[in-house]
This record gives structure tokens, C-alpha cells and sequence, in this order.
């Protein structure tokens, strides 16, 4: 079964508009995604980057926004803001990736170090947060929380580059101690971008639709 397919089943345990179902489907388009990003070259390839570049940067913002105050309550703080610093530091390489020939060498390696990264960064929320938010929270909170979550996620407008970074800036000082991130969970790949870039790309709103039960996402031209 591919991480797509199996993030599926664990979506249809719960029942629409629950937090976990829409997460868990969310993970699933993304694994598409990565994949026809792997599998593809040319415009087909640049297309996909494109496409779940705007569907990481809509989920990781509505993710920060809902799932992580909660989390850090039902699984920790440390935990909580290891997934929020992995989650900036795909922004840095998705900036990196979006610079490059999709059909050259380079991309290839920094693409194949970024998938791995993701679906790392996947299985981390999923083993260390989601089964605090099924075991500490009720079926109806967690319907609530869907909710929140997908206005978050719809709602991802345009702001301030430089006031993205500056809020992350802000929240990451607010860590008490940075804990070692779990090996392989690190998205980073030894880039260094500077932040007007990356603030750039957080800022930038692609124009798509995702259908969470058909698990595609179109992006607009």
C-alpha cells in the first residue's frame, strides 16, 4: 500500500469535517503530489512542484493556526514546535527547488532528500500528534476543530513578507529550550536562502481547489 493510499484508510476511520479525516486526506494529496513531482519532467513536473507547493503552504499556515495550540497541550510544546521549525524549513527548500531546471540533476537530488523529508515530517505528526488529538479530544471538538481548520485553509490570503517572517521569528523565541529534531525528520537540505525570499514565497497565494474527498488539487494558471 503507498503512504497515499494508507493515509486514505486512516482518513475514512473518521467521519467528514473531523480534524483527523481532514489531515489525514490532506496527507494524502500530498503524497500524490510528490509523487507525479518524481515521476513527471517538463512542464508536467513544474506544474505538480507547483501544485503542492501551494497545498503545503495553505496546510503547514492552518496547521500552525488550529492543530499546533492544541497539540502542544495534548502532546507538548516540544513536539508542537519541532513540526512548526520542519514546516519553516520546507519554505526554504521549496523556495530553492522552485529555482532550479525541474529537469536537471539538481533538482532531482533536492527534490528526492525533500520528498523523503516530508513524508518524514508526515509521519511524525501523524505517530506523535494525531493520537493525542483522538485519545484527548472528543469526537465533537474534533468536529469543531475541522471546521476551523478548513476555514484556516480556504481563508490563506496574502500578507507582509517581511511580517511572515517576523511572526515566525517571534514564535520560535518563545520556545522555552530547541529540542534535537528526530533524525530524518529534518527538512532542511544545507540551503542558505535569505528571508525576503522565502518571505516572498509565504506571502504569494496560488489559486487552487482541493477536493478532499477526490484528494486532487488544481492550481490556477
Amino acid at each position: 500500500m503507498s503512504d497515499a493510499d494508507d493515509d486514505r484508510a486512516k482518513a475514512a476511520k473518521f467521519p467528514k469535517g473531523d480534524v483527523l479525516n481532514v489531515l489525514y486526506s490532506q496527507h494524502a494529496t500530498v503524497h500524490d503530489l510528490l509523487e507525479q513531482v518524481a515521476t513527471a519532467s517538463g512542464d508536467k513536473r513544474k506544474k505538480a512542484l507547483d501544485e503542492v507547493a501551494s497545498l503545503l503552504k495553505a496546510h503547514e499556515a492552518a496547521e500552525e493556526a488550529v492543530v499546533r495550540p492544541v497539540t502542544t497541550e495534548t502532546a507538548g510544546a516540544e513536539v508542537a514546535e519541532a513540526r512548526n521549525e520542519e514546516e519553516e524549513e520546507a519554505d526554504h527548500v521549496i523556495v530553492a527547488l522552485s529555482k532550479l531546471d525541474v529537469d536537471s540533476a539538481d533538482f532531482d537530488t533536492q527534490f528526492a532528500e525533500f520528498k523523503q523529508a516530508v513524508t518524514d515530517h508526515a509521519e511524525a505528526e501523524e505517530d506523535e500528534e494525531f493520537p493525542t488529538l483522538e485519545s484527548k479530544r472528543s469526537a465533537e471538538e474534533r468536529q469543531q476543530l475541522g471546521e476551523q481548520f478548513l476555514a484556516e485553509f480556504d481563508g490563506f490570503v496574502q500578507v507582509d513578507g517581511a511580517q511572515v517572517v517576523a511572526d515566525r521569528r517571534a514564535r520560535l523565541a518563545r520556545a522555552d529550550k530547541r529540542q534535537p529534531r528526530r533524525a530524518g525528520a529534518r527538512i532542511g537540505v544545507g540551503l542558505d536562502l535569505d528571508d525576503v525570499a522565502v518571505a516572498q514565497f509565504r506571502a504569494q497565494r496560488r489559486g487552487f481547489v482541493v477536493d478532499l474527498d477526490g484528494h486532487r488539487v488544481v492550481a490556477d494558471a
